[in-house]
C-alpha cells in the first residue's frame, strides 16, 4: 500500500512537471483544448487604423478580426473601408455603409453583418454595404441575424449580387456571377451555397 501511495505521488508529480514550462523546452504536444484556442487566435483590428483619413482600415499578412469604428465618429460615422490580407480575416462591420476589400485569392474569410441597420450612410449616395472578395474556397457572409427570406436577391449587370434587405440592410457582392467570390451565405434557418444562388439566376 505504502509503495503504491509513493507511485502515485511521483506520477503526479511527473504530470505537473510536463505541463509546465518543461514541456515548452521538450515541445510536447498541449492540451488539445488549449491548440484549438490558439489556432482560432485573431489578431483584433480596430478601424480605422491609418492616420490619412477617418475611414481606412488595413489588416496584417496573418488572421484578423478587423471590427468597424463607432458610430459616433465624425465625419463619416461607422464608415469604414476595410482591406484584408492573406490570412482568413474576420470583417465584423459597423452601421455606416461599410466596403470590405480582402485581397488574397486563396484566403477563406468571414464577413459578418450585426443585426441592426448597417447600410446608411448620409455623406454618400450609396445605400449599400460591399463586398469585394478576390478568392477562396470558403468565404462565408454571415447573416445568422436574419432569415433566407429576409432578403431579396437580384443580378446586377450580370456581374454583381444584390441583397436587398429590410430597411438599411443592403449588400452588394461585386464579381459574384463572373469570379470565385462568396462561397456560402449563412442564415439564421439554413446555409446556402454560391452554387444554389447561381441557379435561382439560371433556372437550373
Amino acid at each position: 500500500m505504502k509503495r503504491m501511495m509513493i507511485l502515485l505521488a511521483l506520477l503526479m508529480a511527473a504530470i505537473v512537471v510536463f505541463s509546465g514550462p518543461v514541456a515548452e523546452v521538450l515541445n510536447l504536444p498541449e492540451p488539445t483544448a488549449e491548440a484549438k484556442k490558439k489556432k482560432k487566435r485573431y489578431n483584433v483590428v480596430k478601424c480605422p487604423n491609418q492616420t490619412y483619413d477617418n475611414y481606412t482600415c488595413k489588416g496584417t499578412a496573418g488572421k484578423d478580426r478587423l471590427v468597424g469604428g463607432p458610430a459616433d465618429r465624425s465625419p463619416y460615422g461607422a464608415h469604414d473601408q476595410m482591406y484584408g490580407k492573406e490570412g482568413n480575416d474576420v470583417y465584423q462591420g459597423g452601421n455606416g455603409r461599410d466596403i470590405f476589400t480582402d485581397e488574397s485569392i486563396t484566403s477563406s474569410d468571414r464577413y459578418v453583418f450585426p443585426s441592426t441597420e448597417f447600410s446608411f450612410d448620409s455623406t454618400s449616395s450609396f445605400t449599400y454595404a460591399w463586398v469585394r472578395d478576390w478568392g477562396g474556397s470558403a468565404d462565408v457572409l454571415d447573416l445568422a441575424s436574419y432569415r433566407y427570406d429576409d432578403f431579396d436577391r437580384r443580378n446586377w449587370l450580370g456581374q454583381d449580387l444584390y441583397l436587398e434587405g429590410p430597411e438599411a440592410r443592403d449588400i452588394l457582392i461585386e464579381d459574384f456571377f463572373t469570379s470565385n467570390t462568396i462561397d456560402y451565405f449563412k442564415f439564421s434557418d439554413r446555409t446556402v451555397t454560391a452554387a444554389e444562388i447561381k441557379r435561382e439566376f439560371s433556372g437550373g
